[in-house]
């Protein structure tokens, strides 16, 4: 049964259709990958690039990997390359109706007008080599430290307080104020 529901195997990625890239909402973005073109298909592969990023659009489609078939889209990255991102399929998004959330409430004006000053004065520009892995360098550091013979503690965590309330407005007033005299030391 396995075996026939398994789809063909083809390294081909079938565009079914070209859409609009800020049409495909980032919820069913999974990994990228980069492409390079097979041997005597450079033409081909360029002259996509180009088509794509002229027309602002990615293609969408299936391929096969690892014995299943996966859906992606493929766009210009960089303007130098194409990308494929492999995409979530429409069922395996959960539906956020199904959460259990409070009824909506208006925020009073002045939180609102906090909340958004606080926003604005720690936006940055988006620099993704500002953020490190740290678990990763973290059990490299545990595991070199094993390979010398040192016994490594496991570090307990601290329990979680629960049922506690949260006063967003004090934290917003305190982190404003930090925010500020942050900016002036500057």
């Amino acid at each position: 049964d396995y075996a026939a529901a398994s789809p063909e195997k083809s390294k081909v990625f079938s565009i079914d259709e070209f859409v609009m890239e800020d049409e495909i909402d980032s919820v069913y973005f999974e990994v990228p990958y980069f492409l390079e073109p097979q041997k005597n298909a450079e033409s081909a592969y360029y002259l996509l690039l180009k088509a794509l990023k002229e027309s602002k659009r990615a293609g969408v489609g299936t391929f096969v990997m690892r014995d299943k078939e996966v859906l992606g889209m493929i766009r210009p990255y960089q303007d130098d390359i194409l990308i494929v991102n492999r995409l979530r399929f429409a069922q395996e998004i959960r539906d956020y109706k199904q959460l259990k959330l409070p009824p909506k409430k208006e925020p009073k004006a002045g939180e609102l007008k906090m909340a958004i000053s606080l926003i604005e004065q720690t936006s940055e520009t988006f620099n993704p080599a500002a953020f490190h892995d740290t678990y990763a360098e973290d059990l490299m550091k545990i595991i070199k430290r094993k390979a010398k013979g040192t016994h490594i503690k496991k570090v307990e965590d601290e329990p979680k307080e629960s049922g506690k309330m949260v006063d967003l407005m004090a934290q917003l007033k305190a982190s404003l104020e930090h925010s500020k005299k942050n900016k002036k030391v500057s």
